[in-house]
């Protein structure tokens, strides 16, 4: 007597198969995935701690340059330098020692130690922020350095470089290009400091600023 294997039990030894297939693949690979799991657990503990260290540090150095700015705007040039350096050191990746390196180069541009000065305005630049009124700070402090020292087409570029990242801030962009002009002028660079003022007089018509630069448009030569 022949025995006849129907399609529905064909169907079930497959399913069968399969199913056996499955539990011994988990069983062979629990091992890896139980490591994989464990590894991302560990990633995502690791990024909670940094978050919680980044904020414990953000709140630490905010706390100090309080203090730090309650001595610079008291004069006290001394002790807040040392603040704002114990912050950059303490706490160099939080916004407050990016905003402390920008009042260390103010320190120093004030004392006329322009080389020192740029290296912090540099480093606040280099480190970038999202407050826009810390970064035009760095390039500009960047700026005047330059200009101080007798570098002219450098500063100009500097100030150039205000204006466009800020031009929808009409009082950075049009001081910026005063003072690019400015520069430009007095480095004998003429025809850059005519597109200077001009860009004024056209994108911010009707100011104090672009009367200003119809001003100083007109003494220069040619």
């Amino acid at each position: 007597m022949s025995h006849q294997v129907s399609k529905h039990t064909l169907k079930r030894d497959e399913f069968a198969d399969d199913a056996i297939k499955m539990v011994t693949f988990v069983r062979k690979h629990t091992t890896e995935a139980m490591a994989v799991a464990a590894a991302i657990l560990v990633v995502i503990a690791g990024l909670i701690l940094m978050g919680q260290n980044r904020a414990k540090s953000e709140k630490e150095a905010a706390l100090m340059i309080g203090m730090a700015h309650s001595a610079y705007f008291s004069g006290d040039m001394d002790n807040s330098q040392t603040a704002y350096d114990e912050i950059v050191k303490k706490h160099g990746s939080s916004s407050s020692a990016k905003e402390s390196l920008v009042y260390l180069g103010n320190i120093n541009f004030n004392q006329r130690k322009y080389e020192e000065a740029i290296k912090s305005y540099d480093r606040a630049i280099k480190a970038g922020s999202s407050n826009p009124l810390i970064m035009s700070a760095a390039l500009s402090g960047l700026a005047a350095c330059f200009e101080q020292t007798g570098r002219l087409p450098e500063a100009g570029e500097k100030y150039l470089e205000i204006a466009r990242k800020y031009s929808k801030d009409q009082y950075l962009a049009t001081n910026a290009l005063i003072s690019a002009g400015r520069c430009f002028a007095a480095g004998s660079l003429t025809d850059k400091a005519k597109a200077a003022y001009q860009q004024i007089i056209k994108d911010y018509s009707g100011t104090a600023a672009a009367a200003e630069a119809k001003s100083q448009l007109a003494q220069l030569p040619g």
